[in-house]
């Protein structure tokens, strides 16, 4: 991942002080942390943004069974544990976990509560976001911008 931003970055596509939000600006949640402080792309890529992964993190794991229907894996294991109707895609699992209107959101448990900036703690959910910030700045997903523009020899488009 920090290859293909520090190649975004270098193209123009974004900048590791841009607010997430800003560059969320179009999209249908809202990033409700505790704290005033914007989160910035170089939060989320440091671990320092103060997102943290809740139990909620489980349900973003699941089973796509090709037929329009999913099974979330922790359900297996723990029977209800998560919705099977909650979202499935990263915008609406982030959305779900982020925005304060989310099926997900807990600010006492997605949150550390520390200033972004201050704290490390590693976050698989801001580095989703970092990759999904990515996606709308570029245009691509974070695997499809890696392979263009870092693995695909020049010439070979």
């Amino acid at each position: 991942m920090g290859t293909a931003i520090a190649k975004a970055q270098e193209n123009g596509n974004l900048h590791l002080e841009q607010e997430v939000q800003t560059l969320l600006a179009n999209e249908n949640f809202r990033i409700d942390n505790p704290d005033s402080h914007p989160i910035t792309l170089r939060h989320l890529i440091t671990h320092q943004s103060g997102i943290d992964d809740s139990q909620a993190y489980l349900c973003s794991y699941y089973i796509d069974h090709g037929d329009g229907t999913h099974t979330k894996l922790v359900n297996l294991r723990d029977a209800g544990f998560c919705p099977e109707s909650s979202p499935i895609t990263l915008n609406g699992f982030l959305a779900a976990y982020l925005d304060n209107g989310g099926e997900f959101y807990n600010l006492e448990q997605n949150f550390t509560g520390q200033t972004p900036g201050q704290e490390y703690l590693y976050s698989n959910i801001g580095a989703s976001l970092a990759g999904y910030a990515m996606k709308v700045a570029t245009g691509f997903s974070l695997a499809d911008y890696a392979q263009r523009e870092i693995f695909t020899p020049p010439g070979h488009e």
